[in-house]
Protein backbone atom coordinates (compact mmCIF):
# COMPACT_ATOMS: atom_id res chain seq x y z
CA UNK A 1 0.00 0.00 0.00
CA UNK A 2 2.87 2.36 0.74
CA UNK A 3 4.36 2.09 -2.80
CA UNK A 4 0.93 2.81 -4.27
CA UNK A 5 0.49 5.93 -2.13
CA UNK A 6 4.00 7.14 -2.94
CA UNK A 7 3.46 6.55 -6.64
CA UNK A 8 0.16 8.41 -6.56
CA UNK A 9 1.76 11.34 -4.74
CA UNK A 10 4.87 11.65 -6.91
CA UNK A 11 3.58 10.49 -10.30
CA UNK A 12 -0.22 10.52 -10.31
CA UNK A 13 -0.83 13.97 -8.94
CA UNK A 14 1.75 15.75 -11.13
CA UNK A 15 0.39 13.95 -14.22
CA UNK A 16 -3.14 14.98 -13.25
CA UNK A 17 -2.10 18.63 -12.93
CA UNK A 18 -0.16 18.40 -16.19
CA UNK A 19 -3.29 17.19 -17.97
CA UNK A 20 -5.37 19.97 -16.39
CA UNK A 21 -2.91 22.69 -17.33
CA UNK A 22 -2.39 21.32 -20.83
CA UNK A 23 -6.13 21.07 -21.43
CA UNK A 24 -6.73 24.59 -20.17
CA UNK A 25 -3.84 25.97 -22.23
CA UNK A 26 -4.94 24.20 -25.41
CA UNK A 27 -8.63 24.95 -24.85
CA UNK A 28 -9.52 21.34 -25.63
CA UNK A 29 -10.57 18.24 -23.80
CA UNK A 30 -8.35 15.19 -23.38
CA UNK A 31 -8.64 14.09 -26.99
CA UNK A 32 -7.41 17.38 -28.44
CA UNK A 33 -5.10 18.57 -25.68
CA UNK A 34 -2.04 16.96 -27.23
CA UNK A 35 -2.81 18.27 -30.74
CA UNK A 36 0.02 20.82 -30.54
CA UNK A 37 2.59 18.08 -30.14
CA UNK A 38 2.72 15.98 -33.33
CA UNK A 39 4.62 13.12 -31.69
CA UNK A 40 2.06 12.87 -28.88
CA UNK A 41 -1.10 13.39 -30.92
CA UNK A 42 -2.53 9.93 -30.15
CA UNK A 43 -1.98 10.13 -26.39
CA UNK A 44 -5.20 12.05 -25.80
CA UNK A 45 -7.31 9.54 -27.71
CA UNK A 46 -5.52 6.66 -26.00
CA UNK A 47 -6.43 8.22 -22.64
CA UNK A 48 -10.07 8.54 -23.71
CA UNK A 49 -10.22 4.90 -24.83
CA UNK A 50 -8.47 3.69 -21.67
CA UNK A 51 -10.89 5.63 -19.45
CA UNK A 52 -13.85 4.24 -21.40
CA UNK A 53 -12.76 0.62 -21.02
CA UNK A 54 -11.83 1.08 -17.36
CA UNK A 55 -15.27 2.61 -16.71
CA UNK A 56 -16.96 -0.35 -18.40
CA UNK A 57 -14.90 -2.78 -16.34
CA UNK A 58 -15.69 -1.04 -13.06
CA UNK A 59 -19.40 -0.89 -13.93
CA UNK A 60 -19.44 -4.69 -14.23
CA UNK A 61 -17.80 -5.00 -10.80
CA UNK A 62 -20.30 -2.52 -9.36
CA UNK A 63 -23.16 -4.50 -10.91
CA UNK A 64 -21.98 -7.70 -9.24
CA UNK A 65 -21.54 -5.90 -5.92
CA UNK A 66 -25.08 -4.50 -6.09
CA UNK A 67 -26.46 -7.91 -7.10
CA UNK A 68 -24.86 -9.61 -4.10
CA UNK A 69 -25.96 -6.76 -1.85
CA UNK A 70 -29.61 -7.19 -2.81
CA UNK A 71 -29.31 -10.98 -2.60
CA UNK A 72 -27.95 -10.59 0.92
CA UNK A 73 -31.14 -8.80 1.99
CA UNK A 74 -33.18 -11.98 1.53
CA UNK A 75 -34.15 -14.06 4.52
CA UNK A 76 -32.42 -17.16 3.13
CA UNK A 77 -29.15 -16.38 1.42
CA UNK A 78 -28.99 -17.94 -2.05
CA UNK A 79 -25.42 -19.19 -1.60
CA UNK A 80 -26.21 -21.09 1.62
CA UNK A 81 -28.58 -23.64 0.09
CA UNK A 82 -28.25 -26.16 -2.74
CA UNK A 83 -30.85 -25.59 -5.44
CA UNK A 84 -31.74 -28.66 -7.50
CA UNK A 85 -31.59 -26.65 -10.72
CA UNK A 86 -27.82 -26.12 -10.52
CA UNK A 87 -26.52 -28.32 -7.68
CA UNK A 88 -24.50 -31.49 -8.21
CA UNK A 89 -23.49 -34.40 -5.96
CA UNK A 90 -20.75 -32.36 -4.28
CA UNK A 91 -23.08 -29.61 -3.06
CA UNK A 92 -23.15 -29.41 0.72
Amino acid sequence: MVPYILLMMFVGRPMYYLELILGQFAGNAQAGAFGGFPLAKGIGWAMVYACTFISLYYNVILGYALLYFFYSLRKTLPWTVCDEAWADDNCY
